[in-house]
Parts: C-alpha cells; sequence; structure tokens
C-alpha cells in the first residue's frame, strides 16, 4: 500500500511552486559550493551532516554549504534524517509509516525495509502524528530532492529520548555502509546579535570537539538527538568540520534577537 505522507509546510517555509523552489534551491547551493575551500571539497561525501531547519529565506543558505558536499556520482543508498518535534510531545523516537515524503519537486522514497528494522529497537516505535505537522525533517526536503532525487530517507523524530537511546540509533545507522546521517536542529534562539554569536561559536567549537561535550536546549534546540549524534560519532571516530555559521539577521531575519544556524560535516578517519 502506498502512503505518502503530504508537505505541511509548503508555501510557509519554503515556496510550494516548483519552478520557484527549485530555482532558490539550486541558486543556494551554487553560491554555498563556490564559499567550500578545495581542501573540504576534496574529502568526498560526508558520513553525516548537521543542518538547520528554518525557513528557506532564513536558514537554507547555511544548509546548502552542507548539501553542496553530496557529489552526484559518489552518493549514499540510504539516508537516515533525524529531527526534534516541535509540536507535539510524546516519548521516545518516532518512525512513519508512509512509503514516500512528497514536496513540491516530487517524491522521496522511504526505505520501508530499514525504517522496520529500526522499530526492533528500543525507544523507537511508529507514531505517524509526530510526523504530520512537523518541519524539521520536512525543510531538507528539497535539497535531498536536488541534489540526491530518489535515494531512499529513513525519517526520524525524536521525542523525549536521551542521548544515548539516539545514539544507540545513530551507531545502528551507521553500520550500514554508504549511509548517510543527517541531523536536523537551529542553535541559538531569539538572543541580541552579539551573544547569540558567542554562544553559537562556542557551539560549534563543541560540537567538532574530538571529545563528547554535551549541549544544552539553550545552545540547540535539537540538543538531545544532537547530543546522541554527538556520542555516536565520537566512538566512530567521525571527524567534524565547521561549514557555515550565521544567523537569522544575516540572512533574511530582524537584526534585534536572532536565530542561530550551523552546518557541519562529518566524515571518516
Amino acid at each position: 500500500m502506498t502512503i505518502v505522507r503530504s508537505p505541511a509546510v509548503a508555501g510557509v517555509f519554503y515556496p510550494k511552486e516548483p519552478d520557484i523552489l527549485l530555482d532558490m534551491v539550486e541558486g543556494m547551493l551554487e553560491e554555498a559550493l563556490g564559499k567550500i575551500p578545495p581542501a573540504i571539497q576534496a574529502r568526498g561525501t560526508p558520513r553525516a551532516l548537521i543542518v538547520p531547519h528554518a525557513g528557506l529565506i532564513y536558514s537554507g543558505p547555511i544548509a546548502a554549504s552542507a548539501y553542496c558536499l553530496m557529489n552526484p556520482s559518489f552518493l549514499p543508498k540510504r539516508i537516515f534524517v533525524l529531527g526534534p518535534s516541535h509540536r507535539i510531545f510524546f516519548k521516545g523516537i518516532a518512525t512513519s509509516t508512509a512509503t514516500s515524503f512528497g514536496t513540491p519537486l516530487g517524491e522521496i522514497p522511504v526505505d520501508r525495509t530499514l525504517v522496520d528494522q529500526m522499530e526492533t529497537l528500543p525507544g523507537i516505535d511508529t507514531y505517524d502524528p509526530a510526523h504530520t505537522q512537523e518541519h524539521s525533517i520536512e525543510i531538507q526536503l528539497p535539497f535531498l530532492k536536488v541534489q540526491m532525487d530518489q535515494v531512499p530517507i529513513i525519517p526520524l523524530i525524536a521525542g523525549e529520548s536521551s542521548a544515548s537511546s539516539v545514539a544507540r540509533v545513530i551507531k545502528t545507522a551507521l553500520s550500514f555502509p554508504d549511509t548517510l546521517v543527517v541531523i536536523s536542529t537551529d542553535l541559538s534562539h531569539y538572543l541580541p546579535p552579539d551573544e547569540g554569536q558567542l554562544l553559537d561559536a562556542r557551539t560549534a567549537s563543541d560540537i567538532i570537539s574530538p571529545e563528547y561535550r554535551p549541549l544544552t536546549n539553550e545552545m540547540a534546540c535539537g540538543s538531545q538527538p544532537l547530543n546522541g549524534f554527538l556520542m555516536a560519532a565520537q566512538e566512530a571516530g567521525l571527524k567534524g568540520e565547521i561549514l557555515d555559521l550565521r544567523n537569522s539577521g544575516d540572512t533574511a531575519g530582524p537584526k534585534n534577537e536572532v536565530v542561530g544556524y550551523g552546518s557541519f560535516a562529518f566524515w571518516s578517519p
């Protein structure tokens, strides 16, 4: 049976018109790639990305700094996408019954075999309401569609869940070869620019530290799923790089109170 998770924030977080959306995404990717140092481009396809999830005009240019690294000649076979829940409260990590996620640019298939396999892990259950109105995964889909087209996703929304529980999921994801992990999170929220920049710089340093440094909710809205990823990344020996670090005042938002956005990539040693 075909079950399509329909877009919930098209026309709000990003354009619902396919041609306008495609032009925006491709323009952001092209501009971002031109700013990535050749040494980072030469490292090849990352094993994991950390990207923001605000409206496309706000955080899209920062997210593009990560997605532009995906090489069409060396695409992953599957993509785990993990984001925090903003709409409803629940415990654990939620999968979806969907067989595909819809976007204005076309559908992205869900790897149902792996979703079913992930549901055997403690703390992971099917819970469609967690996905229905959630934007943290949806805002990533236009980039995934443009850069990786029909590569299937394993969509996961984290509710109240310990970092160790998330780490177990990420370790399982990383155990599959040719797999990309995408962690969706914004950084600081609604701080004066100077204060936000200082906090975001500290957060970015902690994210790429070779030692695990747990983050707080003030540092990242997706701190628990992000902490779980950082635990798993340290154990796997992944090495991270800061690709872009800005805030909403740098892109399209007011400059008196800003939201921090960062993009990061991690490679195997």
